[in-house]
């Protein structure tokens, strides 16, 4: 018998990393599962559809009758509210629910410590919990979080790699790969001075940045400054827009600043066969093996950059058998299809154990 299961995530409609996480995991699911959408619509703000959703989603609790209810907030003090309401609700009803922290600040994990109290009392209530690394379970627990915690990953879309052939991928670089949000604390200036150290030797190599934000004009108006050739801004883009990037390009560097949860767009590079450089942030800490699947650095020196770029650009086979080693690895543990299974046997083994001591 399938289970029924509510997932509450904002509308698909709208670019976001939870909504872009569940379409990606719609046609693998074998359970009943349904979604409750919730937040700003388009030009409607949050504040606005909260009453609607509110009711919409106590109104599928009564009549739909939902076995499980997938809450996914970040750890930051509106969305707690929200979604820990949510949650009361569904306890009340007596709906069992699984919370998924997507979005991570610790910061504010450092201040749940100090008064953890409310957080507690209303996050012990879930079934489990899933985080994105290892070091948030730890942080949970040192909050007071006794539920059990799981840890999970985002995904790569199957349908990304429908036509993709590893095999053509010959070790060679000629197009580096930036995707990402432009902004300063995704490292698009450090990857822009990086690439000019790089030019010096190789101005045949094009730097391809995929992605829009507040820092963009001035990105583009450093390149023309510092006379930074074969550039190419693509501005952003979504879905099956990204697979010409990914496949076209042959190295793919992210130095963000600050954590990450799961950075999706690095288990899409390895799932497209690239060797990775980026920083030791979030979950990359729990699988990522730096001379195996690319690089970790805990920089922010574009020399360094450059030094570990030129490597990959000076050594062809350690580019192709590491090109060879992360698809098959992302192919085995991050492809959407792996991932919902995953989630669906966590679910029924901890059903049976219920049951089993019931």
């Amino acid at each position: 018998m399938k289970n029924k299961i509510l997932i509450i995530t904002p509308s698909f409609n709208l670019v976001g990393g939870v909504a872009n996480h569940y379409m990606g995991l719609g046609e693998h699911w074998t359970n009943d599962v349904r979604y409750q959408f919730y937040g700003k619509r388009h030009r409607i703000p949050a504040i606005i559809t909260f009453g609607y959703d509110l009711l919409s989603y106590i109104f599928k609790l009564i009549f739909n009758r939902p076995q499980l209810v997938i809450i996914n907030p970040s750890l930051r003090t509106y969305q707690l509210i929200r979604d820990g309401i949510y949650l009361a609700i569904a306890r009340v009803l007596k709906v069992e629910v699984i919370t998924f922290f997507h979005g991570w600040d610790i910061d504010y994990a450092h201040k749940l410590k100090n008064n953890p109290r409310l957080f507690t009392y209303f996050y012990n209530k879930s079934l489990f919990v899933y985080v994105l690394a290892s070091e948030f379970k730890k942080q949970l627990l040192e909050i007071g979080i006794n539920c059990e915690i799981k840890l999970t990953t985002t995904k790569v879309s199957n349908k990304l790699l429908a036509e993709f052939d590893i095999n053509k991928r010959d070790g060679k670089i000629n197009s580096i790969l930036f995707l990402g949000r432009i902004v300063k604390n995704k490292g698009i200036f450090i990857m822009l001075d990086a690439f000019k150290i790089i030019q010096k030797k190789h101005n045949e190599i094009e730097l391809v940045v995929v992605g829009n934000g507040y820092d963009f004009d001035k990105a583009k108006r450093y390149v023309l400054d510092q006379k930074i050739d074969n550039v190419s801004f693509k501005g952003g883009l979504f879905g099956n827009e990204i697979i010409p990037q990914f496949s076209n390009s042959q190295l793919y560097v992210l130095p963000s600043y600050h954590g990450e949860g799961m950075p999706t767009s690095v288990l899409e590079a390895m799932a497209f066969g690239m060797p990775v450089i980026t920083r030791p942030l979030g979950g990359l800490n729990d699988f990522f093996e730096s001379e195996v699947m690319g690089t970790l650095t805990e920089s922010l020196d574009p020399k360094v950059y450059a030094f570990e770029i030129e490597k990959y650009l000076n050594n062809i086979e350690m580019t192709l058998k590491i090109a060879q080693f992360n698809h098959q690895y992302a192919n085995e543990n991050f492809m959407a299809n792996r991932v919902a299974q995953k989630i669906e046997t966590d679910i029924n083994d901890l059903y049976k154990e219920i049951n089993g001591k019931s």
